[in-house]
């Protein structure tokens, strides 16, 4: 069983994609995975709590993520259970200290540090083309899920990328 992890800067983006992935569960039984949380990036840590508040109570957990926090969460969930993790960020996190410099994003930083874990760490972004194509030079295509459709509230991925179902499988293949 996998645990999938999102990353995400657009709180009702998140719960999209995680809606996403549970009408994938219906739709494949050969996969084995839950989403367990959805991580809120946020600068201000109250600030995402009260929006978390808002959005209501969700089959999985909602968790603030900040700066001061990124790191140690997403080690958290990578390392957890044997590494059972999937972790799938947004390329841009707004208030990521970045200064719009894709080198800088802390999700960037972080994925190049933990290279050798590149198979539980997924990356897209709704933001065009020349990002798209940033983000694969950044991380790699193979770690980029592509985006089918996206607008203010809501997020829709190619979870059905073969790279990216085969770390789902029950089988375990893709080295996750």
């Amino acid at each position: 069983m996998k645990d999938i992890v999102i990353v995400e800067d657009k709180l009702k983006k998140g719960i999209s994609l995680a809606q996403q992935f549970k009408e994938l569960e219906k739709k494949r039984s050969d996969l084995e995975f839950k989403v367990t949380t959805v991580c809120y990036f946020k600068p201000n840590m109250e600030a995402a709590k009260e929006e978390i508040e808002k959005c209501g109570k969700q089959e999985f957990e909602v968790l603030p993520v900040s700066l001061w926090n990124f790191d140690e969460t997403m080690d958290r969930y990578k390392d957890s259970d044997g590494g059972r993790s999937v972790i799938i960020m947004d390329f841009q996190l707004d208030g990521d200290g970045s200064g719009e410099v894709p080198m800088r994003r802390v999700n960037i930083r972080y994925a190049r540090r933990n290279k050798n874990d590149s198979d539980k760490l997924w990356f897209y972004t709704g933001t065009g083309t020349n990002n798209y194509n940033i983000l694969c030079e950044l991380v790699g295509k193979e770690h980029v899920l592509g985006v089918k459709e996206s607008g203010i509230d809501y997020l829709r991925l190619d979870l059905e990328d073969d790279k990216f179902i085969r770390v789902l499988e029950k089988s375990g293949a893709g080295g996750v």
